[in-house]
């Protein structure tokens, strides 16, 4: 029923000896349980609350569209690529919450950030080559395990700053390798280098964002993107 109707809150009634379905029910996506035994006094107060649990919900996204007028986030991560992953799931909601961008723009700078991110931590805290990745992508891999467990390398960080208002959305990502000069790369949009590895992620961030900008030392990156407006003609 949850998956036929998401948004119809679930109410269980239990009976004696049902405790463990009860739970398991909750555990799936049931909202709240009333026993038979006390459905009379239960059940009425029990739908009250539920309902008033849906209503929050509602108003929370209420207010984080209609009333939110800027929000930001500092992210510490560690080099797993769970965390990054769900980092930029929540920055990516945070946005579709608060109603910037359409889905196709979204979708666009979650690419953007997912590529800024591996850059930082496999070309950045674990100083990995995307010529070895080109060559020899088993021994780029492994060597990322193996290094994403020692030192230096296991001890480095990936720090995310983002802030959005009703203008746009700013990125900051720094990691803590060495960094790099971003001219030292071969153009990506050249033709002859648009199946190779290296560089590939800079040119999906300098494609889907309106902002790229490194940092002197290369181990930060700025990345902007600006809500356009859409001017309508008056009528004559």
């Amino acid at each position: 029923m949850k998956r036929d109707f998401p948004l119809i809150p679930v109410i269980i009634m239990t009976a004696v000896g049902t405790e463990e379905t009860a739970v398991q029910a909750l555990k799936c996506g049931a909202a709240s349980y009333v026993t038979k035994r006390r459905l009379a006094q239960d059940l009425l107060e029990t739908v009250r609350m539920v309902l008033r649990a849906a209503d929050d919900e509602r108003n929370v996204s209420r207010l984080l569209i209609h009333h939110t007028q800027q929000a930001e986030f500092k992210f510490v991560l560690e080099n797993e690529l769970p965390l990054l992953a769900a980092s930029v799931i929540h920055l990516q909601q945070t946005m579709r919450a608060m109603g910037l961008f359409d889905e196709s723009e979204r979708l666009r700078i979650r690419v953007a950030l997912e590529e800024a991110l591996l850059n930082s931590m496999f070309h950045g805290n674990l100083e990995l080559s995307s010529a070895l990745r080109e060559d020899d992508k088993p021994t780029y891999h492994e060597m990322a395990r193996v290094r994403a467990k020692e030192p230096p390398y296991c001890e480095r960080r990936i720090f995310v700053e983002a802030s959005f208002s009703p203008s746009g959305a700013e990125f900051k990502i720094r990691d803590q390798g060495p960094g790099f000069n971003p001219m030292d790369l071969p153009d990506p949009t050249d033709p002859e280098n648009l199946h190779r590895a290296t560089g590939r992620g800079l040119l999906l961030m300098y494609t889907f964002m309106d902002g790229v900008a490194f940092n002197e030392s290369g181990n930060e990156v700025r990345l902007t993107k600006t809500v356009r407006r859409v001017n309508v003609e008056p009528f004559a």
